[in-house]
């Protein structure tokens, strides 16, 4: 009994550092990797697929979620900038999880 609650201590204190390294702000460049960018897009990086809304000096919080969902829709395989940025969250999380040594399928 005493490993078994050994085990599920260490058990939750893997969960809570993965945890702590998945919240708060992750790069975009990250989120959006080389790995990501390669499988799900017709462009080498998330900065190559910005450009494609013509934002030149725009702020990125300035460009618009149609101007985004175009660029997607026609350079990416999702449909929409907020299924791209889902899956890419997903994909981080899942990464992050396995560093700590999880098996995530």
């Amino acid at each position: 009994m005493v490993e078994y609650i050994s085990k599920s201590n260490d058990f939750k204190k893997k969960i809570e550092k993965a945890t702590e390294d998945i919240n708060g702000e992750v790069p975009i460049t990250e989120l959006f990797d080389a790995e990501f960018m390669e499988k799900y897009t017709t462009v080498a990086t998330i900065e190559d697929l910005l450009e494609k809304t013509g934002y030149g000096n725009k702020k990125f919080e300035d460009i618009t979620e149609d101007e985004l969902n175009s660029v997607v829709k026609e350079h990416t395989s999702f449909e929409t900038w907020g299924k791209m940025k889902s899956t890419a969250g997903q994909q981080y999380a899942a990464k992050i999880f396995k560093q700590h040594g999880f098996s995530i399928e």
